[in-house]
């Protein structure tokens, strides 16, 4: 029987459009996030990456109803969200205004 790994945590910051990165480089292993929360003051628009190669599309929190408020997140996966290649860090772009959160992974 598998133990389940524990999970581990980070945070999620960034202003701009240049890449920030969220989990360094893991040698011989991916990183798989499990659950994220990504929330900005203003319209956002936000990729997840494994260092440069797209994981997800470009996910817009928008302006509902004139709140200035917004967040785009996931439920938590068991099996994961999405993960990086082996050997790569796992990156976040966005565009609009800052942005900030956080989420869970595991390596594999």
């Amino acid at each position: 029987m598998d133990i389940p790994q524990e999970p581990k945590y980070a945070k999620i910051s960034g202003t701009g459009t240049d890449p920030v990165e969220v989990v360094a480089v893991v040698a011989d292993r991916s990183i798989r996030v499990m659950s994220y929360v990504v929330c900005s003051a203003q319209a956002v628009t936000v990729t997840f990456k494994s260092a440069t190669t797209a994981l997800t599309g470009d996910m817009n929190s928008g302006d509902l109803e004139g709140n200035l408020a917004s967040t785009i997140a996931s439920g938590f996966n068991q099996l994961g969200q999405f993960q990086t290649a082996k050997g790569e860090a796992l990156n976040i772009v966005g565009g609009g205004s800052g942005y900030g959160g956080h989420l869970t992974y595991i390596e594999v």
